[in-house]
């Protein structure tokens, strides 16, 4: 079993008119029991640095936040860019936007 697998749900999100009714801390408790189960090691996740509802209420599970760690990202021209120097070796079909055999891609 990897202690250390990296699973990335697209989003957990509780609509506006939901919150405070505990439904957040049961979901990311269901989580955490999930990984501890499974015999994770650990939990993590991102949130936007102006996001303060979700720090606040994060700070409130005993959420520790890593400061060390900085989200990286390449997208439109720089991301095409950078793919364009690919060694010739890969594949360059694209991948089906069905998201294949893992099912439908979400949509953004």
């Amino acid at each position: 079993m990897d202690r250390h697998a990296r699973h990335a749900p697209g989003g957990l999100y509780v609509r506006p008119s939901a919150r405070g009714g505990g439904h957040g801390r049961a979901l990311l408790a269901s989580l955490a029991a999930l990984c501890e189960q499974r015999g994770y090691e650990r939990f993590e996740w991102w949130v936007l640095a102006r996001n303060e509802p979700a720090i606040g209420f994060y700070r409130s599970l005993g959420v520790e936040f890593l400061d060390e760690w900085t989200v990286c990202r390449l997208s439109g021209g720089s991301l095409a860019q950078l793919a364009a120097r690919a060694p010739a070796v890969l594949d360059r079909t694209p991948a089906p936007r069905d998201g294949g055999p893992r099912g439908p891609l979400p949509q953004r």
